[in-house]
């Protein structure tokens, strides 16, 4: 019996071994399910949280793309009805046309299909001068222009005077029409486009004056305007060229400089981006100093557009220092955008002179004031001094006697009250343009070197 029971207890140990071993092992698979389950939850829902973080960040990056899109471009998008298309812009161009050949004889319209040498029309072997004889030539046979050769240019100011000469006896044989100022600035108003400068009209202009004194009506100067508003794309216009030649040159730059200013007070439209290239053209030294620092300043507010096509316009400038400017933006400028444009600007420029850009380069080196000597006078009104510069590029500044001084002197209170303030601020603005100057230069001169550029005796 004894032995009986401790085989039974022994058995009862053993079952209840095996239950406590089971049971740990179903505890220890639960506890890994249970943690097994957390991770995967955790992994599922970090992914799905990255994927929501992505796609939020994803359609924030596509809204500011979108956002700085219509900033550069400056526009804003209407419904189809309010769009304006150019197609207005060839009409009147298409007008002027018709009506200088509306009256023309059939004889005058074959005739106007030649363009020959002054000597074929004139019978003489070489054409240096326009006159009476060409006159009554182009009377005989309205040809539709010249082509001229060495042999027919002097010098500058007698190729001007002939062409201009040749021009005007053209035009009065077109038709019987003389395409004369007056014509030309009722042509450009067809159709009521003075419309379209009711925006800059809104406040008056400063008077601006022809050559001989009299001054120059609303609708001359809104036909110089119109000149530029009807060009597509933007450039050089022979037509504005042609009415501002009558103009006093200054007063002409102070009334397109407050076209800019009241455009700019409007803001800047890409759609009169037209204002740009008549500023620059006509606005003097003071335009370049505003384009300059408006291209500084409108890709810091997303407008690289319109800073790269003020680039375009000021490349046009008759200003040296304009083109200056451009070459340095063109070489090294925070935004890429206006750096290119810089460079194609340049090649523009180059194309309408028939060189390439490195010859326009060599043209547009600033002589700052500086005579052959390399000297330059700053005159105070009771003290003038002289600023010539070394070998080294460095600046010296001399004394009426000779004594060389170390800057020159600020205004005293014996110094003419305009002219020596004017002449202190000339010499501040020489120093950074000169600053500027042989930074450029300097890579130029590197860059001339590296690719062995070579120059002709005659460049």
């Amino acid at each position: 019996m004894g032995k009986k029971r401790d085989f039974d207890d022994m058995e009862k140990r053993l079952y209840r071994r095996r239950r406590r071993i089971r049971n740990q092992i179903i505890a220890y698979i639960v506890v890994v399910i249970f943690f097994a389950a957390i991770v995967v939850g955790a992994v599922s829902g970090i992914r799905v949280l990255t994927k929501m973080m992505a796609e939020k960040k994803q359609a924030d990056e596509l809204a500011e793309q979108l956002e700085q899109m219509e900033d550069e471009e400056g526009t804003i998008i209407e419904p189809p009805v309010s769009v304006e298309t150019p197609q207005e812009d060839v009409d009147w161009l298409e007008e002027m046309v018709a009506s200088s050949i509306e009256n023309m004889p059939l004889e005058d319209k074959v005739a106007g299909l030649f363009i020959i040498a002054p000597e074929a029309i004139t019978g003489v072997s070489q054409a240096i001068q326009a006159g009476d004889g060409t006159k009554e030539a182009l009377d005989r046979y309205p040809v539709g222009g010249f082509v001229y050769f060495e042999q027919n240019i002097i010098d500058k100011d007698q190729f001007t005077q002939m062409l201009s000469l040749h021009v005007s006896g053209a035009d009065e044989n077109q038709g019987g029409k003389a395409l004369t100022r007056e014509n030309l600035v009722k042509d450009l108003h067809k159709g009521g486009k003075k419309r379209s400068l009711a925006w800059a009209y809104e406040t008056p202009f400063s008077k601006v004056h022809k050559k001989d004194g009299e001054e120059a009506g609303e609708e001359y100067l809104q036909a110089l305007f119109l000149s530029y508003a009807s060009m597509s794309p933007c450039g050089v216009s022979p037509t504005a060229a042609a009415l501002a030649q009558d103009l006093d040159r200054r007063e002409l730059a102070v009334y397109v400089g407050e076209l800019f200013d009241k455009w700019m007070e409007a803001g800047a439209e890409s759609k009169k981006r037209w204002v740009l290239y008549a500023a620059s053209i006509h606005g003097g030294a003071d335009m370049v100093k505003k384009l300059h620092h408006q291209i500084q300043e409108w890709p810091n507010a997303a407008r690289g557009a319109i800073a790269s096509e003020a680039v375009q316009a000021l490349a046009l400038s008759p200003e040296p220092q304009a083109r200056l400017i451009v070459d340095g933006i063109s070489r090294k400028f925070k935004f890429k955008q206006v750096k290119a444009a810089a460079g194609k600007a340049l090649e523009f420029a180059a194309a309408q002179l028939g060189i390439t850009t490195e010859e326009l380069a060599d043209r547009i080196v600033p002589d700052l004031g500086f005579n052959e000597n390399m000297e330059r006078v700053f005159d105070y009104g009771g003290r003038k001094f002289t600023v010539t510069i070394t070998t080294a590029l460095e600046i010296e500044v001399f004394d009426e006697s000779g004594k060389k001084l170390k800057n020159l002197p600020a205004p005293g209170k014996r110094d003419d009250e305009e002219k020596a303030p004017a002449a202190y601020e000339e010499f501040k603005q020489m120093k950074k343009q000169m600053k500027a100057t042989v930074s450029s230069q300097k890579m130029r001169l590197e860059m001339a070197l590296s690719t062995g550029r070579q120059w002709t005796v005659e460049a």
